[in-house]
């Protein structure tokens, strides 16, 4: 049975024939909101006694619509600001006073703990911390800074990142706090150097393309005056000397021209079935010849075949390469090791790769030099053209693969090429893997040359070898 007092509802019970009752009160504030006082006991208790203890939860507990509201926003951006992807800080007097997770996963951090307090400067690279400092005193003192800049960040272990920070200023309990929302840009940098090298890459190619195709024109004609010429001299008379040389000159010219046209991508190359294993047997007098008498060479090869597509001219040439290089870093000599793993299937997102490793035991090179070690042009020698590893690099993207190199200073350096490796199946299909099918007999060879030799004699010979 449910009645009303004054301002009171009481619901009259009995349990286990004990009579009891319960009362509620509510109360309502002058700003809409409402406290509701809800006491269960056998005994009557006054309603002023509720109306009182009512008022005083409403004081307590209550909030006005706008403060609730208020107070929810404030929750939101809590909310937003903790789960933010980007870094926040908040800082005062130089020292952390509020970071958000983020901030603590950039900078390598497990806890605020380890952040709180801190200095700021101790996760800023030293050649921007100048630059910071000034830029918070302008601030203290009123002056009107950017507050949008970049720098390199430290984190816990000592690495570095790269940094966007945008920072604002603001007094609370009268003290200068300064915001600042960072944005790690470590791997957006790295993919904007790897697309300059690329372009770079490409408008050099283009530019070195079409300087080696004129280049191989009048090489051609230098090597076929001068075998002609030498055919009529004498062997041993200095005449004799000077033609051969300067054939010789034309040839290592024609082989710099070919690299441009490799870097360029506009090399006509054959690709063909390779056991890779093959080849290196087969290039090893070559290889041997290359390397001199001071180094030695070393051959590991896997016992199953790695079969791979590729061009037999360009990967005698990125062996040379590499072994020629081998050498160069040994002046005193030492041992090269080329080894081959025929299923390294780790070394790539997906596929399967067959891997060449080239190891020596030389004066190695630093991280700026790998760094570059690539590029067109780019030498550590003396008299290098800086062709060489660039070469390697274009061949090992025109097979679909790939090529890396470690190093450490004083103890070598090991490069790794990952082609992709064709399946057994297909390699025991392929007429290719075979010895190839024989081209056609008789077939017409069509030479145009628009350039007019001024050889009085008004013939020559064109000699075309079939192998």
């Amino acid at each position: 049975m449910t009645v009303r007092r004054g301002g009171v509802e009481v619901e009259v019970f009995s349990v286990d024939g004990a009579a009891g009752a319960v009362q509620r009160h509510a109360e309502d504030g002058p700003d809409g909101s409402r406290a509701v006082l809800e006491v269960e006991s056998a005994a009557s208790i006054p309603g002023d006694i509720l109306a009182l203890v009512a008022r005083a939860a409403l004081e307590l507990t209550g909030r006005p619509p706008d403060d609730n509201r208020k107070h929810e926003a404030d929750l939101l951006l809590a909310r937003l600001v903790e789960t933010s992807q980007d870094a926040f800080l908040v800082s005062i007097h130089g020292l952390h006073k509020l970071v958000n997770r983020a901030y603590l996963r950039m900078f390598g951090f497990e806890s605020e703990q380890e952040v709180l307090g801190t200095p700021l400067f101790e996760r800023i690279a030293p050649e921007h911390r100048a630059q910071v400092r000034q830029a918070m005193e302008q601030r203290t003192r009123g002056e009107e800074v950017s507050g949008i800049y970049e720098m390199r960040g430290i984190r816990k272990d000592g690495t570095s990142i790269d940094v966007d920070v945008r920072t604002s200023v603001y007094v609370s309990n009268g003290q200068l706090h300064t915001l600042a929302i960072l944005r790690d840009m470590t791997e957006r940098r790295r993919l904007e150097a790897l697309t300059r090298q690329a372009q770079k890459m490409e408008a050099i190619g283009r530019l070195a393309g079409s300087v080696a195709h004129d280049f191989n024109n009048i090489l051609g004609v230098l090597m076929a005056l001068g075998s002609t010429t030498l055919e009529q001299l004498t062997p041993g008379t200095q005449a004799h000397q000077e033609v051969t040389e300067m054939v010789q000159c034309a040839r290592r010219a024609a082989e710099i021209s070919a690299r441009l046209l490799t870097i360029s991508r506009k090399q006509v190359v054959t690709p063909r079935l390779l056991d890779l294993h093959d080849v290196l047997r087969a290039f090893r007098p070559s290889l041997e010849q290359a390397l001199g008498e001071r180094c030695t060479l070393s051959l590991e090869l896997a016992p199953a075949p790695a079969w791979v597509r590729a061009d037999p001219s360009q990967l005698e040439q990125l062996f040379l390469t590499l072994v020629t290089n081998a050498r160069d870093a040994m002046p005193p000599g030492g041992p090269v090791t080329i080894a081959t793993v025929a299923d390294d299937d780790g070394a790539g997102p997906s596929g399967k790769w067959a891997a060449v490793r080239v190891t020596d035991t030389g004066v190695g090179m630093d991280e700026s030099t790998l760094a570059r070690l690539f590029e067109p042009f780019f030498t550590t020698k003396q008299h290098g053209t800086g062709l060489g590893l660039c070469t390697a690099h274009a061949v090992m993207e025109e097979c679909g693969g790939h090529i890396r190199a470690e190093s450490v200073v004083g103890r070598g350096t090991t490069f790794t090429m990952h082609f992709p490796r064709v399946v057994a199946e297909d390699a025991v299909a392929s007429p290719s893997a075979s010895g190839g099918t024989r081209a056609n007999v008789g077939a017409v060879v069509l030479l145009a040359e628009d350039h007019v030799c001024p050889d009085s004699r008004g013939h020559g010979t064109l000699t075309i070898t079939r192998t």
